[in-house]
């Protein structure tokens, strides 16, 4: 399988579902399973999630992309059939805004 041979490659962990998904708790378990790098003294540094969809089914899509805008940064490439879409997604705003 492709995602794993990148992960060998680069060291990194990729979560691949080759399943049918129609239920926003299956998107969100997939990413909150990649685990988070560990650092020294025991600090997580924070990792930006990139999600590559390659669904056909427009309910499947709009539920990838609701769970995708509930993140606080990722990287998200749609490239299902009807064409692409990349959406770089960071939603820190500034303090009182």
């Amino acid at each position: 399988m492709l995602a794993e041979r990148y992960a060998l490659a680069y060291g990194i962990d990729i979560v691949s579902y080759p399943e049918y998904l129609d239920d926003q708790r299956t998107i969100t378990d997939l990413i909150a399973s990649v685990h988070m790098p560990e650092r020294p003294y025991g600090r997580m540094e924070p990792i930006t999630p990139v999600i590559v969809g390659y669904i056909d089914h427009a309910p499947t899509r709009k539920l990838l992309h609701e769970q995708v805008h509930t993140l606080r940064d990722a990287v998200y490439i749609d490239s299902g059939n009807g064409g692409g879409c990349v959406l770089q997604a960071n939603i820190d705003k500034p303090k009182g805004n």
